[in-house]
């Protein structure tokens, strides 16, 4: 579960891209905003290329950009195409 350290570096700068924290990079996470925080969560499980992804109120958090990145990467996913889900 999770990734290792490989994982990790290979896509750190696509989760910090995801989430669109780059800027805040240098702030420690305790001071994000609980909308920081959870759009930087949401980065890193989908990026964790799970079998299953449940998505419940996560979306709410994000604005506009951050909400069609997510639906996006949920549809680019092969659990999701191979299932005949439609995001």
């Amino acid at each position: 579960m999770g990734m290792n350290k490989a994982e990790i570096r290979s896509k750190f700068d696509e989760i910090v891209d995801f989430a669109g924290v780059a800027k805040y990079l240098d702030t420690p996470v305790k001071r994000y905003s609980s909308g920081m925080y959870v759009r930087l969560a949401f980065a890193v499980a989908a990026h964790l290329e799970p079998e299953i992804l449940i998505v419940d109120e996560v979306l709410a958090m994000g604005d506009g950009e951050f909400q069609k990145n997510a639906w996006q990467n949920a549809a680019d996913k092969p659990w999701t195409r191979e299932n005949g889900i439609n995001c």
